[in-house]
């Protein structure tokens, strides 16, 4: 990578010979606000489920999220991603024999805590 960087160093100094290449600052990277602190999701997701008198789907538990956490219920790309989030972190609690899981409707599961 050190090569790498040294050959995109000589190209840059190709087109503008006077270029201050350690100007140029590395970008940070910054997780999104809609994360969340290792094992919230998994308490919050079952804390749903407790309270539910049927069976919930990982998109319905990720819509009640982003209610709760007073999050954008337009954004289709949010929903997306909370929902792939519940069902990992739901799948991690099925191995546990915490919860149990069945085909509901289209490709998702339906949730429910193991009684």
């Amino acid at each position: 990578m050190i090569l790498d960087l040294e050959k995109l160093d000589a190209t840059l100094l190709m087109f503008d010979p006077d270029y201050d290449i350690p100007s140029i600052k590395p970008k940070v990277f910054r997780p999104p606000d809609d994360w969340s602190k290792r094992g919230e999701m998994t308490r919050l997701c079952l804390g749903i489920l407790r309270k539910a008198i049927e069976p919930l789907t990982s998109r319905d538990i990720a819509f009640q999220l982003i209610a709760e956490r007073a999050l954008d219920k337009d954004d289709p790309r949010l929903l997306r991603l909370m929902t792939k989030r519940v069902g990992v972190a739901l799948r991690l609690q099925r191995d546990k024999e915490v919860v149990t899981s069945c085909q509901g409707p289209g490709q998702y599961r339906l949730w429910e805590i193991r009684r």
